[in-house]
C-alpha cells in the first residue's frame, strides 16, 4: 500500500523497529472501536476546528476524516485535503 508521496518519509517509517505489518485480533477490534466512539462523539466537538488530510496515502482514508469534520457541532470547522 502506498504510505506517502515522500519516498523518504516512506523509508523512516517503514525503517521504524516498531512498523508491524501484522496486527492482533484486539488491537484490530480496538481500533474498530475508537473509530465508532470518535464518530458518534463528534458533536461533542464544539470548538474551532482545522482538520487537514492528505489524499496520497492509504493508511487514512479522507473518507474518514471527511465523516467526522460533517458532524462537528463547531460553527468554525474547516477541512482541507491535500
Amino acid at each position: 500500500p502506498r504510505i506517502a508521496r515522500d519516498a523518504a518519509a516512506v523509508a523512516e517509517y517503514i525503517g521504524d523497529p516498531r512498523f508491524q505489518v501484522r496486527t492482533t485480533p484486539r488491537l484490530a477490534a480496538e481500533i474498530v472501536r475508537a473509530i465508532a466512539e470518535n464518530v458518534s462523539r463528534a458533536h461533542e466537538i464544539a470548538a474551532p476546528l482545522l482538520v487537514l488530510h492528505g489524499t496520497g496515502g492509504t493508511i487514512a482514508p479522507p473518507a474518514g476524516s471527511a465523516l467526522v469534520s460533517s458532524r462537528v457541532s463547531s460553527v468554525d470547522a474547516t477541512r482541507l485535503t491535500y
